[in-house]
């Protein structure tokens, strides 16, 4: 008796926590085992269906794509009539999680098929929805809906999803009975356009719902809605401490020119530019360099030693080299000559530090001409190291050139501080600001390549990996480089 007892009392416990929960099927279910088997069934009033679908009954099936953040979730609106059920179900519920009220959240990376199915009096409905999750720490694409309407109309379904400009995907539908015509449209063609066989495109921001619509004996009604809301593609945020900081452990080489920077850098605040290291010397030149040090010779001197500038990479060991040399050098070699020896010893340099990036920065113009230095010639020489960095995996070229000239093609006449080839204050804010734009370029490349890395690296699959090995060759920090194709391939 007392087990009868404790067992009323349990029944109606889980049945005030219904009334008291209405829709919240999966707690529901935990507390009463005797409930339907069928994740997520909803159904109408007074049904005796348990979830499954009729054998005999004619299937619609609708297919489509979705992307997910990490973290995000979006909604599949499920519209049906008395007497229907409603099941949603996640085949990787540790990748997607799908609740009885049609809610999706993205759980990790990777993929995962959703599965919608209307089960109503005449026919059934199927919605399969790919799911492909990547991890993203600087934008979202979740989408809010509202879940299950009993709204007393023929049943249909709504999947809201968020994507950026540019985005491609699409929708298909089709039935295993025969003589039934499947349409597609957009309600704004300029914010979605949608073909006729179900490929759609993002194509700019606003809303746009894309209606699959199945036609019977000349009578058209609407099976799904896919209601997109379109946006920009975020950047990640880079703060102007970022920039300066990406500089940290970086070393700057070069002549008069290039010293000019450094007397710049040490009238600034403690960080500027990361506190870079600077290495020059007036009248510096690569054929200076092949010299012997001597007490006499114009090698750089750090802390109070002179070396060749290879030698002191090798004690310093930055991750990141500049170099603005061949001035010196275009009047003794020529350009084809200078470039030549630009290319020495930039290898000469490599294998000091092979796991140092190389920055040429480009041979700046000149007030007036003098011999080889000349507009022409420098701009020969800059498209040759131009050239020999889009080579060379370890060297990259920062173009300072182009934003020095005026009209006729010389130094601008603020940026010249001797009437010649040497540099004002402004020329150098102009330095800083070129380098800082760089070094944003690249905070994003890495950003979205360490993203990649860790949803190849959760996923395991396949396109994510390649899709991060592709990231990966695009960044320009050797060591950057090296440190996430080590976290992917661990």
């Amino acid at each position: 008796m007392k087990r009868f007892l404790s067992y009323i009392f349990v029944v109606f416990l889980v049945l005030a926590l219904a009334l008291a929960m209405p829709g919240d099927y999966d707690v529901m279910r935990s507390l009463w085992p005797f409930m339907s088997s069928s994740v997520g069934a909803q159904s109408g009033p007074g049904s005796e269906n348990s979830g499954e679908a009729d054998e005999n009954k004619p299937v619609t099936t609708m297919e489509t794509d979705l992307e997910l953040y990490r973290g995000n979730s979006t909604f599949i609106d499920v519209h049906y009539t008395e007497g229907d059920v409603v099941t949603v179900t996640s085949e990787n519920p540790d990748i997607v999680k799908a609740t009885s009220r049609g809610r999706l959240t993205a759980i990790k990376s990777g993929k995962s098929l959703v599965t919608v199915q209307v089960d109503s009096a005449e026919r059934v409905y199927v919605l399969q929805v790919n799911v492909r999750v990547a991890c993203c720490s600087y934008d979202s694409i979740e989408s809010r809906g509202s879940g299950l309407d009993q709204s007393g109309d023929s049943p249909y379904i709504v999947l809201y999803r968020t994507c950026k400009k540019g985005y491609s995907g699409s929708v298909s539908a089709f039935g295993n009975d025969n003589g039934k015509k499947y349409t597609y449209s957009s309600t704004n063609k300029n914010i979605v356009s949608v073909s006729s066989d179900g490929g759609f495109k993002a194509l700019k921001k606003g809303n746009a719902s894309i209606i699959i619509s199945e036609e019977d004996a000349g009578v058209s009604r609407r099976l799904m809605v896919i209601s997109v809301t379109v946006g920009k593609s975020k950047k990640p945020y880079v703060a102007a401490a970022d920039t300066d900081n990406w500089y940290k452990k970086a070393l700057i080489s070069g002549n008069s020119v290039t010293l000019g920077y450094n007397y710049h850098c040490n009238r600034q605040e403690k960080g500027y530019m990361g506190d870079i290291i600077h290495l020059s010397a007036v009248s510096y030149s690569i054929m200076n360099d092949k010299k012997a040090v001597s007490a006499s010779s114009l090698h750089p001197s750090y802390q109070g030693t002179k070396r060749k500038v290879s030698d002191h990479i090798s004690n310093i060991m930055p991750e990141k080299i500049l170099l603005n040399y061949g001035m010196n050098d275009l009047n003794i070699y020529g350009v084809e000559g200078a470039a030549d020896q630009y290319k020495a010893f930039i290898k000469e340099i490599h294998n000091a530090d092979p796991d140092a990036q190389i920055y040429i920065l480009s041979m700046t113009p000149v007030r007036r001409s003098s011999g080889n230095l000349a507009p022409d010639r420098i701009i020969r020489f800059n498209s040759l190291m131009e050239t020999f960095a889009g080579k060379k995996s370890y060297v990259s070229y920062i173009d300072l050139y182009s934003g020095m000239v005026d009209e006729t093609g010389l130094l601008k006449r603020e940026y010249c501080s001797d009437g010649f080839c040497h540099l004002s204050d402004e020329a150098y804010k102009y330095w800083t600001k070129v380098l800082r734009k760089f070094a944003k370029k690249e905070i994003i490349k890495e950003t979205k390549a360490t993203d990649a890395v860790k949803t190849a690296v959760e996923s395991g699959d396949a396109e994510d990996i390649r899709n991060a090995e592709a990231l990966i060759t695009k960044l320009s920090s050797a060591v950057k480089r090296n440190a996430l194709s080590k976290k992917l391939y661990k």
